[in-house]
Formats: structure tokens, C-alpha cells, sequence
């Protein structure tokens, strides 16, 4: 195993040329797994390439925890010391939809280095039962984090963390926020001509830096004709239209789902979170009105009015990512001096025994 600089970054994987839409299901899965697997053990760390690297030249440190389709383990490269988390899937017996889930997944995180909104991948190895996919460490994701802090603190533990009005993330948390998940999805859709379909909490990361970045994109919709038509995700955070199966949805599905991150942000508790079983949730989504959220609890104006835009039922009025980068609170949001690093570091000290 070597290293040599790399001035090109990336993975050097070619993708299909996005403007073919992917058209998965003619896709030769079989090709496309040799053309990802002949990459199978190079990696890109800070410019550093390791060629022919196993799971051997690893060292497992502890368990992360339990991802979408795969465990994730934090190891250690044993000759340059990089700390990293490891995704590991079965790959062996999949079946068809399985197996392009995966493939998604190496696909979008193989080449979105130029993007600082998606976790950051240095390649991956197959062996013959799994795919092991090498990425950055992240701190935390935003479901870990609103559990830690998920209500309104008392008079000490706003003192702590500079809560500021006492919501579990403070609005200036919630614009550094907003306008990561945003610029990834935004970047997602441009270059790969993907929705995400999986926006929720728990799949939106933070590094140790405070930079917010996706993950997870097993299930991501590869647009044709700018929609897509089959139902995969997180029922508590689909947009009505996908719950009704209408004939198509786009990119404004992935809004829905980001505008209700931030009321479960914002206050704490998802919005739909006193609803019944399964049925009674699709229900609640389909036919009760929109949550929201209001300036009597603290927010401002721009907030109120950016969410609700998101959250806005009817998809037609619903709108994309174009329009949401001009809204005013992005604007306002990216002239943010708050100190996200700062912040998130003292928000994981908050001990769970004063609130």
C-alpha cells in the first residue's frame, strides 16, 4: 500500500452522464458493479492515494451504529492513522432493487467532492460478501443531537449553551442548518439529476466543525423527465403527494420533507409526533393542515414564512430549490456570523440531567 499526492481529487469513478437521467431501470447492474468494483481499494484521504488497501490494513475502534441498509464502525487506516467511519452492506444474493440502492449510494458519495454539504467518501473495498464504503467521521447527525438537547432548557442550560429563546436548536443553529441541507440538496439534483428521498434528522450530519452535510442516498430517485414515480423513504417525513401516490413527484417532495426537519428542529418533537399507528400518520399528513410555526414562539418573520413556503400542501405552489435559495431568509442566513462549531461542541457537553 502506497501513497503519492493526488491533485485531481476524487475517486476518478465515471458516472453516466447525468444528462441521460440515469434511466435505472434499463441499467445493466451487473456492469455497473465491475465498472464500481475495478476502484475497489484506492483511497482518497486529504490528497494521499492508498492503492490496493483491505480490510486488514484497518483497525476497528468501536461501532457507530446502525445505518440505512448496513452497520457503520469507526476504524483506523493502519499506515496513515486517518480515522474514518465505515459502512459496511451485504452485497451478496441482493436483490435487483437492493443492489441499486447500493450502487447509488458508491455513486453519488464517489463523486460529490466538490460539494461541502455531502459526507465526504475516500473509496470503498469489496470483498465477496459486503462493500465497505470509507467515509469522513462526522460528529453527529441532527436526530442523535435533538435527542441530547430535544426540549425547551431550563434557566441553567440556557446559560450553557446560549440557547438564546430556549428552543432545542436556536433559529441562528437552524439558518447554518437550512442553508447546508439546502446547498447539498440543490447540489444533488444539479450535477446527478437525484432527489434525495430520504431527507429527515437522522441523515442530515454535522462534522466537528459544524458543517452540515447529507448522507445516506441509498434510496435516491434518479429524475426522468424531472420525476420520479415510485414510493421509497421515511413515511413521517413523505410530502402528501408521495403518501396519495399521485402519478409523479420532483424535487418539492425533498422540500417537504426539509421544511418538516425544521419544525421538529425548531420545537423539539416532530410535528406528527402524537399520531397513532401508521395509517392514522399518513392520514394526519394527507389531510390535516400543514404545521407551522409562528413569531409568538420566538421566530422570525423570514423563518416562519420560509417554512411555511416548504411546507405548503400543494406541490404546484410548493417551490424548488431556485426559488428557496433567493428567499430572504437564505440570504439573511448565509450573512450568519453564529458559531456553529462553537455551539455544537457546547450543545454534546449538555448534561441530559438538567433538562
Amino acid at each position: 500500500m502506497a501513497g503519492r499526492p493526488n491533485f485531481g481529487g476524487g475517486l476518478g469513478l465515471k458516472l453516466p452522464d447525468p444528462a441521460d437521467k440515469y434511466a435505472e431501470d434499463t441499467q445493466d447492474l451487473c456492469s455497473r458493479f465491475q465498472r464500481i468494483k475495478r476502484n475497489s481499494g484506492i483511497l482518497d484521504i486529504c490528497g494521499i492515494v492508498y492503492r490496493n488497501v483491505t480490510m486488514t490494513d484497518l483497525k476497528e475502534l468501536n461501532k457507530l451504529g446502525q445505518g440505512s441498509y448496513g452497520e457503520v464502525k469507526k476504524m483506523q487506516l493502519k499506515e496513515g492513522g486517518q480515522v474514518m467511519a465505515v459502512k459496511k452492506m451485504v452485497i451478496s444474493n441482493l436483490k435487483e432493487e437492493e443492489s441499486k440502492r447500493i450502487l447509488t449510494d458508491l455513486e453519488i458519495v464517489s463523486n460529490a467532492h466538490n460539494s461541502p454539504n455531502i459526507v465526504r467518501c475516500y473509496g470503498y473495498i469489496f470483498d465477496k460478501q459486503h462493500v465497505h464504503i470509507l467515509m469522513e467521521c462526522m460528529a453527529t447527525c441532527l436526530d442523535t443531537l435533538l435527542k441530547k438537547i430535544g426540549q425547551p432548557f431550563p434557566e441553567a442550560a440556557l446559560d450553557c449553551i446560549a440557547c438564546g429563546i430556549g428552543q432545542p436548536f436556536p433559529e441562528a443553529a437552524l439558518d447554518c442548518i437550512a442553508c447546508g441541507v439546502l446547498d447539498g440538496l440543490n447540489y444533488l439534483k444539479a450535477k446527478f439529476s437525484v432527489i434525495h428521498r430520504d431527507v429527515k434528522p437522522s441523515n442530515i450530519l454535522l462534522d466537528f466543525n459544524g458543517t452540515v452535510k447529507l448522507c445516506d442516498f441509498g434510496i435516491s430517485g434518479h429524475l426522468v423527465n424531472s420525476l420520479v414515480k415510485t414510493n421509497v423513504g421515511c413515511i413521517g417525513y413523505m410530502s402528501p403527494e408521495r403518501i396519495e401516490r399521485k402519478d409523479a413527484y420532483d424535487v418539492r417532495s425533498d422540500v417537504w420533507s426539509f421544511g418538516l426537519s425544521l419544525v421538529e428542529l425548531a420545537r423539539g418533537v416532530h410535528p406528527y409526533a402524537d399520531v397513532g399507528h401508521e395509517f392514522q400518520l399518513l392520514s394526519a399528513i394527507v389531510e390535516q393542515p400543514a404545521p407551522v410555526v409562528s413569531t409568538d414562539e420566538g421566530f422570525s418573520d423570514l423563518f416562519v414564512d420560509f417554512v411555511t413556503l416548504c411546507l405548503n400542501k400543494n406541490p404546484e405552489h410548493r417551490p424548488k430549490y431556485p426559488t428557496l435559495l433567493k428567499h430572504q431568509y437564505i440570504l439573511r442566513a448565509r450573512c450568519n456570523r453564529f458559531n456553529m462549531e462553537e455551539w455544537l461542541s457546547e450543545a454534546m457537553t449538555v448534561d441530559n440531567d438538567m433538562i
